[in-house]
């Protein structure tokens, strides 16, 4: 026998196919893990496989499900609906749930199936788009310091605002005690950004193994495959800043 369950915020529709004889029995329960494993239990040693689609919601079901023996395969809800083709009836959670059961069943569910990745690689591509949302919010928030500092006349680089030296620069300025108070609530975000980057990039770092003396020659000298212009590229330099804080300006 087959199942399909279509999943939706407020309610799972679960339908089970007996190919032989095309009888369906159909449940419907709430979105919770207690529910679910209710219905696990009772089908538990009777499906051949289960399929949901691949929408909001599927990850944690797929979970619960695989962790009670169930095979489970994840549905590209496109795919599947253009395989239906043009539908006679109007779109309900159940009819959705009986297609489901019916790919497993006419074995169509290579046309539409959606990868469903290990748990390992699915880790993986979380800690990965994590990295990428932290590193975009540290742009904006750069991009923020950058047009406060550009309105008060201290216009530079914003790529330079993101480094040591940059910091040191944006510290030492002459400005008004409202605009420092946001230029240091906002350095303070970049700096809380770029703690749990380097958190999250160690993570994703692969550690290969060290080779001894590597390190020392590498330190020793400048990569000789490179051309000088790139192993010696210098940025422009901050404007300068006079030792009270104020800018000299010609």
């Amino acid at each position: 026998m087959y199942a399909g369950i279509d999943i939706h915020k407020r309610i799972f529709r679960a339908v089970v196919l007996d190919p032989d004889s095309g009888e369906l029995s159909e449940s419907r329960f709430e979105p919770s893990r207690e529910r679910l494993g209710d219905w696990a239990i009772e089908w538990q040693g009777k499906l051949a496989a289960v399929a949901i689609e691949a929408t909001t919601g599927w990850r944690w079901v797929a979970r619960e499900l695989q962790a009670r023996g169930f095979e489970v395969h994840l549905v590209d809800p496109g795919r599947a609906s253009a395989l239906r083709g043009r539908r006679r009836q109007p779109k309900t959670d159940r009819l959705d749930a009986r297609w489901l059961a019916l790919l497993l069943a006419r074995q169509l569910l290579s046309e539409c199936e959606a990868w469903l990745p290990p748990a390992e690689i699915q880790r993986l591509r979380d800690r990965t788009r994590l990295r990428k949302a932290l590193a975009g919010e540290r742009t904006g928030w750069a991009q923020r310091l950058h047009a406060l500092l550009a309105h008060e006349g201290w216009p530079c680089s914003r790529g330079r605002l993101l480094t040591r030296e940059g910091r040191r620069w944006v510290a030492a300025l002459a400005l008004d005690p409202h605009v420092r108070a946001r230029v240091d609530v906002i350095v303070a975000v970049i700096a809380a950004l770029e703690e749990q980057l380097e958190l999250v990039a160690t993570e994703l770092r692969p550690r290969r193994p060290a080779l001894p003396g590597a390190g020392d020659a590498l330190r020793s000298r400048a990569d000789p495959r490179l051309p000088p212009s790139r192993r010696d590229r210098r940025r422009p330099p901050l404007p300068a800043t006079t030792a009270a804080g104020a800018r000299q300006r010609p």
